[in-house]
C-alpha cells in the first residue's frame, strides 16, 4: 500500500487543507462550548484542535512545495504510515469536531444559557445594560448600542460616560420618544449600575393631545365664564329696568292720585305727600349702586329713611360665611322695602334661630296681612333663586303677622358671588 509521502503533491496538499480547516473547525468548537459553558464539548473541540494542528504541521513539511527545509524524525514517520491511516484520521477528527458543534448548537438551542439570554436580550424592544463603577460595560443589548450611536456617535463601551450624556429623563431619538431609568444592584459582592431605555412614544404622543386638550378645556372654560358674566350683567340690566318701570308706573299712579285729590282734605293730602316721599327715597336707593362699608348701618339708614323701626331679637349668627351675610343683607333690604311699599308696616322684627344643622333668620312685620297664598314674584322670586343657589332656602308666612324666612343649611355649598351679586341687584 502506497504511503503518504508516496502521494503526488497535490493529494498531500488537499490533505494539508483538510487538516487546516478540521483546525478552524475546533477553534470554532472551543468559542461555543465557552460561551454555552458545555466543559466536555470543550475538551473534545481543543482534543481535535490539537490532533489536527499537529497533522497540518506534519503535512507542511513534509510537502516541499510550500515548506524548503529538511523534515524532523517524526514527520518522517508520520510521512512513512500508509495514506489510508492519514484519511481515517482526518476523517475520525472532522466527525468530531462536526458533532461538537452539533451538540453544542442542539444544547443552545434547548437550554437557557448566556448565548439565549443574549439573544433573547437583543430581541427586546427596550435598551438594557449594566457595567461596573469603572464604566466597563459587562452586559448590553442591540436596542441599547443602537441608542448609544444615535445619542454619541460612538458605540457603547464606557456607562459611565454613556450616563453623562444622558441629560433628562425623557429623550427624543430619531422619531419615537425614550425614557432612561438608572439604579444600582448588588451582586457576587460588587455594585452593578443598570440602566433601562424604554420606548414611551405612544405615552408622550397621548400625553401631549392630553395636554392640547386640557388647554382647549382651559380656553373654554374662560369663555364660558366671561360668557356668563355677560348673561350676569344682561339680566341685571333688564331687572334694573323692570324694577325702574315699575317705580315708573307707580309714580304715574301717584301723580293720577294727587291729580284727583280733593286739595282741601288735608288728611288725604298728608298720605299722598308721604308716598311721594317714600318712593322717591326708593327710587334714589335704586340709583346708588355704592355699597356702604358696614351692612347692618346702611340698613339702619334705609329703615329710617322710610320710617319704619328695626327691632332685633338677637344677634347674628358668626357662623355665617361672608356670602350668606351677604344675602341676609339682601333679604334684609327686600323685607324692609316690601313692609313699606305692601303692607304699610311700622316695625320689623328680626329674629335668629340657630340649631346643629341650620341658621333660621326672619324677617317678621306688623303691616298689612296679605289674603292667600304669597307667590314669590319680582324681587322676592330673585331672593328665592339666589337663595337656592347658596342651598338656601326662602319661605314666606301669613299667619298672626307677615314673615320671610331665610334657612341656611351649615353644610350647604355657596354660589359664584356673580351670581349673588346679580340676583341681589335686582
Amino acid at each position: 500500500m502506497s504511503t503518504f509521502t508516496g502521494l503526488s503533491e497535490l493529494c498531500r496538499i488537499g490533505f494539508t487543507l483538510w487538516a487546516l480547516l478540521v483546525c478552524c473547525a475546533g477553534i470554532a468548537g472551543i468559542v461555543f462550548s465557552f460561551a454555552v459553558r458545555r466543559t466536555r464539548c470543550g475538551v473534545l473541540s481543543l482534543f481535535t484542535f490539537v490532533s489536527a494542528f499537529f497533522l497540518w504541521q506534519i503535512t507542511m513539511e513534509l510537502n516541499p512545495f510550500v515548506s524548503a527545509g529538511q523534515p524532523n524524525g517524526i514527520s518522517l514517520r508520520m510521512g512513512g504510515l500508509p495514506w489510508l491511516f492519514w484519511l481515517l484520521i482526518l476523517f475520525l477528527l472532522t466527525a468530531a469536531a462536526i458533532l461538537s458543534l452539533v451538540f453544542d448548537a442542539r444544547y443552545a438551542g434547548t437550554n437557557i444559557n448566556p448565548l439565549a439570554i443574549k439573544h433573547c436580550a437583543d430581541k427586546m424592544n427596550c435598551g438594557l445594560c449594566f457595567w461596573r463603577d469603572n464604566g466597563r460595560v459587562i452586559f448590553s443589548n442591540e436596542c441599547m448600542n443602537r441608542l448609544c450611536k444615535s445619542l454619541t456617535g460612538l458605540s457603547l463601551t464606557n456607562g459611565n460616560t454613556f450616563m453623562k450624556e444622558i441629560t433628562a429623563d425623557v429623550i427624543p431619538v430619531g422619531d419615537r420618544v425614550w425614557k432612561f431609568t438608572f439604579r444600582e444592584l448588588e451582586f457576587d459582592k460588587e455594585t452593578l449600575h443598570e440602566m433601562i431605555a424604554s420606548d414611551v412614544t405612544e405615552i408622550h404622543t397621548k400625553a401631549e393631545a392630553l395636554r392640547k386638550d386640557a388647554e382647549e378645556l382651559s380656553r373654554l372654560k374662560e369663555e364660558l365664564k366671561s360668557y356668563g358674566l355677560q348673561i350676569d350683567e344682561t339680566v341685571r340690566a333688564q331687572e334694573i329696568l323692570q324694577a325702574k318701570i315699575n317705580i315708573h308706573d307707580e309714580m304715574n299712579r301717584l301723580m293720577l292720585s294727587t291729580i284727583a285729590a280733593d286739595l282741601e282734605n288735608a288728611a288725604e293730602m298728608d298720605r299722598i305727600f308721604t308716598q311721594w316721599q317714600k318712593n322717591a327715597l326708593l327710587l334714589c336707593m335704586e340709583a346708588d349702586k355704592r355699597k356702604a362699608s358696614n351692612e347692618t348701618e346702611q340698613l339702619k339708614g334705609l329703615s329710617q329713611a322710610l320710617d319704619i323701626r328695626l327691632v332685633w331679637d338677637g344677634e347674628l349668627p358668626s357662623s355665617l360665611t361672608a356670602l350668606q351675610k351677604e344675602l341676609f343683607f339682601i333679604t334684609a333690604h327686600e323685607a324692609v322695602s316690601n313692609a313699606v311699599k305692601h303692607a304699610e308696616a311700622k316695625t320689623i322684627h328680626i329674629r335668629f334661630q340657630e340649631t346643629a344643622g341650620s341658621v333660621r333668620c326672619c324677617f317678621e312685620n306688623d303691616g298689612i296681612i296679605p289674603n292667600g297664598r304669597v307667590n314669590f314674584t319680582g324681587g322676592l322670586a330673585n331672593l328665592a333663586l339666589l337663595a337656592h343657589r347658596q342651598n338656601a332656602e326662602l319661605t314666606a308666612g301669613s299667619g298672626q303677622a307677615f314673615t320671610l324666612c331665610l334657612m341656611f343649611k351649615k353644610t350647604s355649598e355657596i354660589c359664584r358671588p356673580a351670581d349673588a351679586e346679580s340676583t341681589g341687584n335686582a
